[in-house]
This record gives C-alpha cells, sequence and structure tokens, in this order.
C-alpha cells in the first residue's frame, strides 16, 4: 500500500455566508444601539492529496472570531479533527489512491450514533429476543418491547420470572450485567454518542465514575473493551 499523505484540518469561520448575528440591539448608556459584532457558523477545510473539501463543524453555533470558538470548544474541535483523519484514514487503506473526499461529512455523521443504542441493539437485543421468541410465552409482547428506559437488570429478572430458567437466557446474565453497569456509569447516558467515547473525555468519565460507585479494575476494564469493540464493529460495517 502506499504510504498515507498529510492529512490537513483546519477549522474556519465562513465569512462567505450571511452575517447571522443577533437581531436583538444592545443599547449603550445614552440608549443608542450598539454596533455587533457580525456572527458566522463554524466550518473545516480539509486537505489530502491534493483534494480539499470543506463541510460544517459539528459545533452548530456561530461566533464572532476563532479565538472565541477555540476558547470555548478546544478540545471538541480538536476532538473533531482526529475524528477527521481516522475516517480518511480508515478510507484509505480500504480504497487507496481511489479515496474521495466528497461524502465525507456523511461518513463522519456516524460517530454521532448514540452510544448507549448501539451496545443495546449490537450487543444485547437480538439474542435476547430471540430467546424469547423460542419461548413462545403468552408474555412475548410484553418482554419484547424494547427497554432502554427501564433498566436492564429488571427486565432480566423479569424475563427469568415469565419464561423460566432458560439455559440461552441464563448465559445472557453476564452481558446484562455489563449494560447495566452502562446504564448506572455513563453520564448523560441517552445522548452519548460514538465522538463523545472516542473523541471526548466519556471513556475516561465513564472508568472514573464506574471506580467510584465501586467496580473494579478488572470489571471497568472488560466493559471498556467490550465498548470499543462493539463499536469498532460498527464503524467497519
Amino acid at each position: 500500500m502506499e504510504k498515507l499523505g498529510k492529512i490537513t484540518v483546519k477549522h474556519f469561520l465562513n465569512t462567505a455566508l450571511s452575517d447571522r448575528g443577533c437581531a436583538v440591539s444592545i443599547l449603550d448608556e445614552k440608549g443608542n444601539p450598539c454596533p455587533l459584532a457580525p456572527l458566522y457558523p463554524l466550518y473545516v477545510k480539509i486537505t489530502f492529496m491534493r483534494k480539499t473539501t470543506q463541510q460544517k463543524s459539528i459545533i452548530n453555533q456561530d461566533f464572532a472570531t476563532m479565538e472565541e470558538a477555540y476558547s470555548k470548544y478546544r478540545a471538541i474541535l480538536s476532538g473533531e479533527a482526529r475524528m477527521i483523519e481516522d475516517v480518511i484514514r480508515r478510507e484509505y487503506q480500504n480504497l487507496n489512491r481511489k479515496v474521495e473526499l466528497r461524502g465525507l461529512a456523511r461518513k463522519c455523521e456516524v460517530y454521532r450514533k448514540e452510544l448507549v443504542e448501539l451496545v443495546f441493539e449490537g450487543y444485547l437485543w437480538g439474542d435476547f429476543a430471540r430467546e424469547v421468541l423460542k419461548s413462545r410465552t403468552g408474555y412475548m409482547r410484553l418482554l419484547l418491547q424494547k427497554f432502554p428506559r427501564t433498566p436492564a437488570m429488571e427486565h432480566y429478572n423479569a424475563a427469568l420470572q415469565l419464561i423460566g430458567d432458560r439455559p440461552g437466557l441464563l448465559r445472557m446474565r453476564e452481558r446484562f450485567e455489563s449494560y447495566a453497569m452502562i446504564e448506572r456509569c455513563l453520564p448523560q447516558a441517552m445522548s452519548a454518542s460514538i465522538f463523545d467515547w472516542h473523541y471526548s473525555d466519556l471513556k475516561e468519565r465513564f472508568s472514573l465514575r464506574a471506580l467510584q460507585k465501586g467496580y473494579s479494575f478488572k470489571q471497568t476494564s472488560e466493559v471498556v473493551a467490550l465498548v470499543d469493540s462493539i463499536i469498532a464493529d460498527f464503524l467497519r460495517q
């Protein structure tokens, strides 16, 4: 494979778009309107293999200066740059010189996938639903209602009570316990995304919170590795 060339990712204010400043005027002490600095959306310019494109930043906010943007979101902007570089590297591994920057924004969008939903769908729900269907219980409709809003272990224990200690269901206990740990220790669980886990400090905050809640380092490391694996499988699709 040909050596990967330099990837340049640079944030900028898109001044080519109309000023979207605040419509409400600020008055000075004499009651006269004060001129407001124009505000512009944040974009990203990407250059790779003599090709250039630009796309809107994941920070959906307008700014007067780049200094203002960096002062508020430096860590997120740095993470966004690393995410874009990773997407390009993955594309390059698959396509080599045929890689295109066109459509890059859509490829980056997968990192906005909600993390808890991804773990729920990819790790837990499919096998659980199959066990419930095989039981042919009259409680299938109840048990097959998806349960991100219901604590996982409550749903699992209810299934054991309603359809019995089926071997396949018993083998899923460890999965449910891992998912329950994610529910308990992931801050803002329902809005956390792959981006937050990979390119922000969510993974570190999750680990710290798990240890504070009494989980062992081994348990915490295993669940972190599990989430990393589920994300990697999803991104390979």
